[in-house]
């Protein structure tokens, strides 16, 4: 039983601020809803596109990236702290490349979206929002390889200051770029070249951190070069590009979804936002505890101490269950407010009232799925999850939203709701198969050894 409390323990400490991180990020997106919101609806629909594009893209490159908070931890586990710099300073150009591939995919909004039935003023906005946004993007990612660089080693305040930081400084900059104080007036679309400017701040904080840090400083963290490897190259890809891939194939689901609902007019977009923006809120606190048990399987799985691994695991799934409740209650007591805080039009305020209960149905499979993936990713499995994702939404889950969506084969045409009835399917299916896989392929069992 001590153990268990210790272990329990452990995993809230890191997983507090972290949570507290995760909610500052997703918060500066969720600013930007709520001020475009309230410019017009016409801009609260142009971000809602704008983040259906850009956000499969981002959590791609964030999966990637990933991939360094268990190479390193299992380096510490292993008493090799000094290859740190090393992994890090290959993650510093992994990143460089990805900004690159997602910087040319932005430009060319026209030619992903002009297929779907988007009116043509919306389709340019979003084009001119997602350039502007892309001024931030090498920023941001050179960022998430330092973040993950201080998880691995447990520096978590300097993040979690720079990250409120950041949200802090984004609300005037925003307000700044809206309303053409001292600049030229942008409207909604100011809103990207904050969060742009925003997302620089928050690199150069960290790096400044970094280079001052005394622990980083004894592995020479950012002191100095050190040579090509193509064998450390390869296993942050091998680790981290599955993970990418898991990542993209899922939240492009709701990208796409995103995108048919925005055909279905600026209500439907504006109420599907609402929703997914408090299902990504909501999110944060089971994504911290996937990050720091993924830290802690990872530690001991590089210590040789499967036997603790596996403990992780299970204290981690029941916490998951707490989460749960706590999502679902929260979301019942606020389900009223939440859409008054983007807008007063009142189709809006119906549509997302009803969408957010279908947002506590999926909390189970949401909170459930990615603490599933925390686990496996300490484990260095990877592939599986991704062959996971790929059946549970794009065979299962999708095609089920979209014919309910779109078609009167089940029952009326049901617009948003049809594709969040999918999303709950998606996710219920993909927890079930990845607790299933974590019980089979590392022999934990979640009720005890």
């Amino acid at each position: 039983m001590n153990s268990i409390l210790q272990e329990a323990k452990a995993i809230i400490k890191l997983a507090l601020p972290i949570a507290i991180i995760n909610i500052f990020i997703r918060a500066i997106d969720l600013t930007d809803a709520v001020m475009a919101g309230r410019t017009s609806t016409a801009d609260l629909a142009m971000v809602s596109l704008s983040l259906s594009i850009w956000e499969p893209l981002f959590l791609f490159c964030l999966g990637c990236l990933y991939a360094i908070t268990p190479v390193i931890t299992q380096y510490i586990g292993k008493g090799k702290k000094s290859r740190t710099a090393m992994t890090i300073q290959h993650g510093m150009l992994v990143s460089l490349l990805l900004s690159v591939w997602i910087i040319l995919v932005l430009q060319q909004v026209d030619y992903l979206a002009s297929f779907l039935q988007i009116t043509p003023d919306l389709l340019a906005n979003t084009g001119r929002y997602l350039f502007f946004l892309s001024f931030g993007v090498p920023a941001l990612l050179g960022y998430l390889v330092l973040r993950n660089l201080c998880e691995s080693w447990s520096y978590l305040k300097p993040v979690l200051y720079i990250n409120i930081a950041g949200f802090i400084i984004n609300i005037p900059l925003n307000y700044i770029f809206i309303k053409g104080i001292i600049v030229p007036e942008f409207g909604g679309m100011g809103c990207a070249l904050a969060t742009a400017m925003t997302w620089w701040f928050m690199l150069f904080s960290l790096m400044m951190y970094v280079r001052k840090n005394a622990g980083f400083q004894s592995v020479l963290v950012l002191q100095r070069w050190f040579r090509w490897r193509l064998t450390v190259f390869r296993d942050l890809l091998v680790t981290g590009l599955p993970v990418g891939l898991t990542l993209f194939a899922e939240v492009s689901m709701f990208a796409v979804a995103g995108i048919f609902i925005a055909g279905f007019g600026v209500i439907h977009a504006a109420s599907h936002q609402i929703a997914f923006d408090t299902a990504s809120i909501l999110f944060m606190l089971p994504l911290a505890l996937a990050s720091a048990t993924t830290i802690r399987v990872g530690f001991y799985r590089g210590a040789a101490k499967s036997a603790c691994a596996h403990l992780v695991a299970r204290i981690s799934l029941m916490m998951a269950l707490l989460f749960v409740a706590v999502n679902i209650t929260v979301l019942w007591l606020l389900q009223q407010l939440i859409p008054a805080w983007y807008t007063d039009d009142p189709a809006v305020l119906v549509l997302a009232g009803s969408l957010l209960w279908l947002v506590m149905a999926l909390q189970p499979g949401d909170v459930f799925q990615i603490n599933a993936m925390g686990i496996l990713r300490g484990y260095k499995d990877t592939l599986v999850p991704f062959y996971v994702v790929i059946l549970a939404y794009w065979l299962t889950g999708f095609p089920v939203g979209l014919i309910l969506a779109k078609t009167n084969w089940v029952t009326s045409p049901l617009g948003a709701y049809g594709f969040w009835l999918g999303f709950v399917i998606s996710l219920s299916l993909s927890s079930i198969l990845l607790i299933i896989r974590i019980i089979r392929q590392n022999r934990v069992h979640i009720f005890g050894a």
